[in-house]
């Protein structure tokens, strides 16, 4: 089964892409749309076709059939040095060179680009920087003198160095603990929002997925088996096999993905006092503040107004409406 994320402009096309390994199709057939800006996961067991289907984005690996369409053009007839300069590319594994200090990891690509050393110098500071490493402190260090979260920050701030549109990521934090993990998570989205690049990104992580993704592209064996954002994928898998994968009856990770703007009671706009949540934060979220408090309900805030207000039974409703949803589909 195929799917399509939402409609609009594509960033990238995937038009009956095969990649074949002998006799075998590691990506068999597979066609979707990656929206302008857009944050799309690629979500499967190891083995699925998620990264070998990254890779022919870039052409790391080429297509046997089908196209990849970047930006409205056909990358096979696109130099392979040119497309990989203009496309961000993070990994697992980070690949800063050990020889070369964090600021002339961070301006290859700028180099290769023939951007002025003030320019370059610039640029690392601003990355560092939107990353949360101190340039000062920073920019002369080696590799092997970082931990692997900072490890990351450093591979993820070279591969937006050249200022690309498209940023590709393969498992770039399933190398560093929980807590990092979570770190570099709400950094990459951050930056996604702010600059609006369009990402690619490859996981087998659920949770990461739901928290991360506009769109989850769910694959098995080298195929989608479902395309569409967080909510419809958790609540309505199109398959049982996408069922099982995001435990579909989780009631915990389906509060994940509903906003509490989406669940609040909007006639009680009572002045915030003591705990409040922001209308953007999830049921999960809110669940876990009303269990930290007495309070009954919670103040529900956009910036420094109070929009409404979150109560157990709203959260219990949304969850049960977004079930009968569920059902009646």
């Amino acid at each position: 089964m195929t799917g399509s994320p939402p409609s609009q402009a594509p960033a990238v096309r995937f038009d009956g892409v095969v990649r074949a390994y002998g006799g075998r199709r590691g990506v068999d057939g597979v066609t979707f749309d990656v929206p302008s800006a857009s944050f799309c996961v690629l979500l499967g067991p190891s083995g699925c076709g998620k990264t070998t289907l990254l890779k022919t984005v870039n052409r790391l690996l080429e297509p046997s059939a089908g196209r990849v369409i970047v930006e409205g053009t056909d990358v096979a007839g696109v130099d392979p040095v040119t497309l990989r300069r203009r496309i961000g590319y993070a990994i697992q594994q980070v690949g800063l060179f050990p020889h070369m200090r964090v600021a002339e990891n961070i301006a290859v690509v700028p180099r290769l680009l023939r951007w002025t050393e003030e320019r370059i110098s610039a640029r690392v500071d601003q990355l560092l920087e939107s990353v949360h490493l101190d340039p000062s402190e920073y920019r002369d260090r080696f590799p092997r003198g970082l931990s692997g979260g900072q490890q990351q920050r450093v591979g993820l701030a070279r591969a937006l160095a050249g200022d690309p549109s498209i940023l590709l990521m393969d498992e770039p934090f399933g190398a560093v603990d929980a807590i990092e993990r979570a770190h570099l998570q709400d950094e990459v989205l951050s930056l996604q929002r702010r600059l609006r690049k369009t990402i690619l990104f490859v996981t087998h992580d659920v949770d990461e997925a739901l928290r991360l993704a506009d769109t989850i592209v769910v694959m098995r064996d080298g195929r989608v088996e479902q395309a569409g954002a967080p909510l419809d994928v958790l609540a309505r898998p199109a398959t049982p096999f996408v069922a099982e994968l995001v435990d579909s009856h989780d009631v915990l990770r389906l509060l994940s993905v509903i906003h509490v703007g989406d669940a609040m009671d909007r006639s009680e706009k009572a002045p915030a006092s003591g705990a409040t949540v922001a209308a953007g934060m999830t049921l999960r979220d809110a669940l876990s503040r009303l269990a930290a408090t007495d309070q009954r309900s919670l103040p529900v805030v956009d910036g420094a107004d109070v929009v409404g207000a979150i109560a157990i039974d709203d959260i219990l409703g949304a969850v049960r409406r977004v079930g009968a949803s569920a059902v009646r589909r």
